[in-house]
């Protein structure tokens, strides 16, 4: 999903990913029902699945003009953590198959792909919780391939994002 006016549009790739069987989440931002003791932020995002292109094509716009999940519709989507609904800032089930790739937005990112984002932090608060998980073998979960895009290039180029990159 893409912000209209400030990143590049994702809508063929996601079409494309469905139409092929692909298993497509997308981000779904909200307030955790308890409020909780590890940090978590005020909102925060899970991955929900699309069922089909059909079911793309329903989604309408948010504020930002992103297409958005409907609220009714979140307790039957399969979420990225193995299982329905949504995960209320929970870790991954141990059998949860995992995401394979991650497709982020950002402003800008140094050749080591360090980030900086819009500045709310809800992809860094996901990956932080993705990968906090343990697979059903008792091992880390394996970080998804991080495919990071903005819109435009810049100029210059920036070897290494500031050690307090999130505060810029």
């Amino acid at each position: 999903m893409s912000m209209p006016s400030a990143e590049i549009n994702t809508e063929s790739l996601t079409k494309d990913a469905l139409s092929s069987g692909k298993h497509v989440f997308v981000p779904y931002i909200y307030k955790p029902k308890q409020p909780r003791q590890d940090n978590l932020p005020v909102s925060i995002m899970d991955m929900l699945q699309l069922a089909s292109e059909d079911d793309y094509a329903s989604l309408q716009p948010d504020k930002w003009g992103i297409p958005s999940i409907p609220k009714e519709t979140v307790p039957s989507r399969t979420n990225s953590f193995g299982g329905k609904d949504l995960t209320d800032g929970d870790a991954p089930a141990p059998d949860a198959a995992g995401l394979d790739v991650i497709l982020m937005p950002c402003m800008a990112f140094d050749q080591d792909l360090n980030r900086l984002g819009h500045g709310k932090g809800y992809y860094d608060n996901f990956l932080t919780r993705y990968c906090s998980g343990k697979t059903a073998d008792g091992l880390n979960r394996k970080k998804p391939f991080l495919g990071m895009y903005r819109r435009l290039f810049s100029i210059f180029p920036m070897t290494t994002l500031p050690s307090d990159h999130k505060k810029l």
